[in-house]
C-alpha cells in the first residue's frame, strides 16, 4: 500500500489562500529496494545519529540509510 501524506496549509491572518499538497512516504523497507534496484547494498540503517545500527521502527526521530555503489 502506498503512504501519503496530506496537508494543509493555512497562515492564519495573512490574506493568503490555503494551500494544499499531497507527500508520498516511503518505509525502510520501500527505500532499500529501490536503492538495490539503482546498485546499491545496504550497509545499515539507524534511527538516530546517536544508535548507528539501530533502528526503532516508527518512534525513531529519523531514518538514517547507510549504502554502498557496488
Amino acid at each position: 500500500y502506498l503512504s501519503r501524506l496530506h496537508v494543509t496549509r493555512v497562515i492564519k491572518d495573512s490574506g493568503l489562500p490555503e494551500v494544499t499538497y499531497s507527500m508520498r512516504l516511503y518505509s525502510p523497507h520501500e527505500i532499500g529496494k529501490i536503492s538495490e534496484d539503482c546498485g546499491f547494498t545496504t550497509v545499515s540503517l539507524s534511527g538516530s545519529r546517536l544508535t548507528p545500527g539501530i533502528f526503532f521502527g516508527s518512534d525513531a526521530p529519523e531514518l538514517i540509510l547507510h549504502l554502498r555503489k557496488e
